[in-house]
């Protein structure tokens, strides 16, 4: 029995032992980047932050039914109080006010003003020096409020606002693309330390052997004390590389293992990359995605907005101002509740309000200077951005379509190496050629296949740097748009 459970926890460990070793791809890594890096979290919650702002923005133009009170409002005051010969006495008097309004309110983007429906209710009791109860009530009150000439906040709002949402939703579509770039670059600076601490094992162990047929040569008298040392300072140079290499792989691991958030036991084994998106991308079609799909385009068209918004406020804030009130309802005041509700009588408002700047020392005019330089200077740099981020492109289209050329150079001159170096070791061991020889057509193939990797971290990185400029899929020929799901 006792035999059983160790038997047991022996195969919990061999379970546990294999359920940490991973082997993952590049398209593995990226997925799992784009789904558990704190990158991806930071970029999710900015995007679910500007969701709700535009759902906010939705909100208020919906109608809004709100409840406004004061219930109830006491004060014990001396106050004066007219006497019927017309003088005035002051006198103590409690009172209590209560105030209880519904209201629904509806914004009017075109004109920038608001309708409402309100009925209310107003109580005051006369605590002393007489006890009384009144009521005063507006069943219902129907009216606008309405600016003229003025600033038409909500109409700037209904053009911006929608375009500062999708210029988020884009934003978020190419952070994510830039997850795809910087793992890439962990994936391959962790695959070139892995190779590199292969190529640095391989050696090492073949010096070994060397060493150990130099010794065994050595001692048969077939070898000089000179070869020997050569082979032993061999032998030594490349068990400090491999240690180095070891140290290098240790480190890149370490960081991929960290942005993927995987666990520090994770035996985690990386593949070289076998599908190539070897595509050739015309530039003029790059440029074209780029300009439709990227959030830069339309985060010009907002800045431009908004300057343009803030030139319309500085000039209509600058000359005469009107805000117009009317309103119709029904109103009634009584003793009794009952009685407010009975036989009301129909009321009229009308109030045009207006403000007329006469002396300001030149200040109005002044801000709307400042609004038309401002608004050029927008210009300015939006022409600027513009040029650039379309710089940006072409060139990295160049840059895609060399590296893919560039691709196919460097694997074939990779197998090319490797089949050298192999006949070298044969002709070696043979006694055929020198050492030096060996060491040089190792120290080729090792460079062969670092300038391939090199090579495939430079394609790889290309791709997704233009998949990013462009927000195009050019291997699907679809715009690349990522779901997200944003919380309740």
């Amino acid at each position: 029995m006792k035999q059983l459970h160790v038997l047991f926890l022996l195969c919990l460990q061999l379970s546990a032992a294999q359920a940490q070793s991973l082997v993952m791809g590049l398209q593995e890594a990226i997925e799992r980047a784009q789904t558990q890096s704190l990158d991806y979290e930071k970029n999710r919650n900015e995007w679910i932050n500007n969701y709700w702002a535009y759902k906010t923005y939705q909100a208020g133009l919906r109608p809004r039914l709100v409840f406004r009170g004061d219930l109830p409002d006491l004060s014990r005051t001396i106050v004066p109080v007219i006497q019927n010969d017309g003088t005035e006495t002051f006198r103590a008097r409690s009172l209590a006010n209560s105030f209880a309004e519904m209201a629904l309110e509806q914004p009017i983007v075109p004109t920038g003003g608001t309708f409402f429906v309100s009925s209310q209710l107003s109580r005051i009791d006369v605590l002393s020096p007489v006890n009384t109860t009144s009521y005063l009530a507006y069943p219902v009150v129907v009216g606008i409020r309405q600016p003229l000439w003025g600033y038409n906040h909500l109409l700037w709002q209904q053009r911006i606002e929608p375009l500062r949402y999708e210029e988020s939703r884009r934003r978020f579509d190419e952070s994510m693309e830039m997850i795809a770039v910087k793992t890439t670059e962990l994936f391959f600076n962790a695959l070139l330390a892995q190779k590199n601490l292969e190529i640095a094992d391989f050696n090492y162990s073949n010096a070994d052997t060397l060493y150990s047929i130099a010794r065994a040569r050595f001692e048969l008298g077939k070898i000089s004390e000179v070869d020997l040392l050569e082979i032993e300072l061999y032998y030594l140079n490349n068990r400090n590389a491999r240690d180095l290499a070891q140290y290098e792989y240790n480190y890149h691991l370490l960081q991929l293992k960290n942005y993927l958030r995987l666990g520090e036991d994770t035996d985690l084994q990386l593949k070289v990359p076998e599908w190539l998106p070897l595509l050739r991308i015309d530039a003029t079609e790059a440029l074209a995605q780029a300009r439709q799909n990227r959030a830069k385009t339309l985060s010009i068209q907002r800045r431009l907005l908004e300057a343009e918004q803030e030139v319309a406020k500085a000039r209509a804030e600058r000359g005469v101002r009107a805000d117009l009130y009317l309103s119709f309802g029904l109103s009634k005041s009584a003793p009794t509740l009952q009685d407010t509700y009975s036989d009301v009588q129909d009321q009229e408002r009308f109030r045009l309000s207006l403000e007329i700047p006469i002396l300001d020392w030149g200040r109005g005019r002044a801000r709307i200077k400042t609004a038309l330089a401002n608004y050029r200077l927008t210009q300015t740099e939006a022409e600027i951005e513009q040029s650039e981020f379309e710089q940006e492109v072409l060139l990295q289209v160049q840059r895609w379509n060399i590296y893919s050329e560039q691709i196919q150079y460097a694997q074939r001159a990779w197998e090319v190496a490797r089949k050298r170096y192999e006949i070298a070791w044969h002709r070696f061991r043979r006694g055929h050629i020198q050492l030096s020889e060996l060491n040089a057509a190792k120290r080729e193939q090792n460079e062969a296949q670092r300038q391939y990797l090199s090579s495939l971290q430079n394609l790889w990185s290309a791709y997704f740097v233009l998949r990013m400029l462009t927000l195009y899929d050019f291997e699907k020929q679809q715009t690349i748009e990522y779901e997200i799901h944003e919380e309740e």
